[in-house]
């Protein structure tokens, strides 16, 4: 009866320390976790000081068809393509009544956004100039030609043309640009084109395609350096 009593209260003192080690591997666990946890936010906090981003501001909305993107990625642009000796020609006169001229000019307009959008989806391309791939000064070019405006072919050279306007006076076909590459500071590398309601479309290399933008977004905010007006009414 002893022996069995004794045995009992080894196999109690043995539930017990189980139950101890138990909870310590718990509480350790948990620390662990908590650890990771805190190291992570650590990480994404740095690098959201990095790229100016907000919370709300995701590396990517990839919801729906991808149209609208949210993205605040380093943006390649266009740094380091070279310029081409191709003639530029930013004139276009529209005649008429000023009325007609403000029509025409709406008319125009409204074929760069629509021009615009045929290049959604298209893959961003360092150096490319078609629909088979682009970077974000092609894109503009492209859009552009579409209504007789030759511009230069790289975005530093394309921030030299047109009248300046601030963003809060930006209407659709206004240029915008940026100085994104760390390589090269205080240097024009990249370029989207207003469309309207505090959004631009672009060749982006952090989405790798064409997509439309909000201005909002904390990286676009910081690299921002001009908006451009290419084509006015005179």
């Amino acid at each position: 009866m002893k022996k069995k009593k004794k045995n009992h209260n080894y196999r109690i003192k043995g539930e017990e320390k189980m139950k101890k080690l138990l909870l310590i591997a718990i509480i350790a666990s948990s620390f662990t976790f908590a650890s990771k946890m805190r190291f992570t936010m650590e990480k994404e906090r740095k690098v959201n000081n990095i790229y100016g981003n907000s919370n709300t501001d995701s590396n990517e909305n990839r919801k729906g068809d991808n149209t609208v993107a949210t993205s605040a990625n380093y943006e390649t642009g266009d740094a380091g393509v070279s310029p081409t000796n191709e003639k530029i020609n930013t004139d276009i006169r529209f005649k008429g009544t000023k009325s007609n001229k403000y029509s025409m000019l709406n008319s125009a307009l409204n074929k760069l956004v629509k021009e615009s959008n045929t290049y959604i989806g298209v893959p961003y391309l360092w150096g490319g100039t078609t629909r088979k791939g682009l970077d974000c000064s092609a894109f503009v070019k492209n859009v552009y030609h579409s209504i007789g405006v030759v511009l230069p072919r790289v975005s530093r050279d394309q921030a030299k043309v047109g009248k300046n306007v601030s963003l809060a006076t930006a209407r659709k076909g206004d240029l915008i640009f940026f100085e994104t590459d760390p390589k090269r500071p205080n240097t024009v590398s990249h370029v989207g084109m207003y469309i309207g309601d505090g959004k631009m479309i672009h060749a982006s290399s952090g989405s790798s395609k064409v997509v439309i933008v909000s201005l909002n977004q904390g990286y676009f905010m910081s690299k921002m350096v001009s908006a451009k007006r290419i084509v006015d009414v005179s």
